[in-house]
């Protein structure tokens, strides 16, 4: 074989040898490439739920407290409006509670009642009726029946405008308007519930 015959075979063998390393690198090129393509595709999705994720909490987030001021602005507003309830419906009460004293029969009751009350509450005799100075005192007489003292002391009170003040023995039964008013609370409370819708707060 001659030189140039065993050059030209030379040559060919390394242009044969340079084509598939070439092929062999562009193979391994795009097998790594491929890889990060891979790697940085996974990683996108990865941020991407992460962030997505952050964004729903965050959301979350804000609408929880959206709807907790909101809330929050509906029971003061609850509040409001059952404080004018009973600031309207106190005085409405107490006239009809004075009302009531004024009528003959409702003021036979609550006579009644009274002394009911005083003999349940009060030991022994010696009561001391306070009044209105306006006040026919011989209905007492009709209230003892319920029970009492039948012989009180009847004390006229200016300060009383309807009903009466049984006291014995340093302990008293208070029965007047302001007596049977007093705890403004538990009456506001009892004011609210009558003014409630059936089924709970409005």
């Amino acid at each position: 074989m001659s030189l140039d015959t065993r050059q030209a075979a030379l040559l060919e063998e390394v242009a044969r040898y340079r084509d598939t390393a070439a092929v062999a690198a562009l193979a391994a090129a795009r097998e790594e490439v491929a890889g990060y393509l891979a790697h940085a595709r996974g990683e996108a999705r990865r941020r991407f739920h992460a962030a997505a994720q952050e964004t729903r909490r965050q959301a979350a987030a804000r609408i929880g407290a959206a709807e907790a001021a909101q809330a929050a602005v509906a029971r003061q507003r609850r509040h409001e409006v059952g404080r004018a309830v009973v600031a309207a419906g106190l005085p409405m009460l107490e006239a009809a509670v004075v009302a009531r004293w004024h009528d003959p029969v409702g003021r036979r009751q609550w006579l009644a009642w009274a002394a009911r009350s005083a003999a349940a509450r009060l030991v022994g005799g010696g009561w001391e009726v306070a009044h209105p100075p306006a006040w026919a005192v011989a209905e007492w007489e009709l209230a003892i029946a319920a029970g009492g003292d039948p012989t009180p002391r009847l004390v006229a009170d200016p300060a009383i405008a309807a009903g009466v003040r049984i006291t014995a023995g340093g302990a008293f039964v208070d029965a007047t308007v302001a007596g049977l008013l007093a705890d403004r609370e538990r009456i506001g409370g009892r004011l609210l519930a009558l003014t409630l819708p059936e089924g709970g707060e409005g």
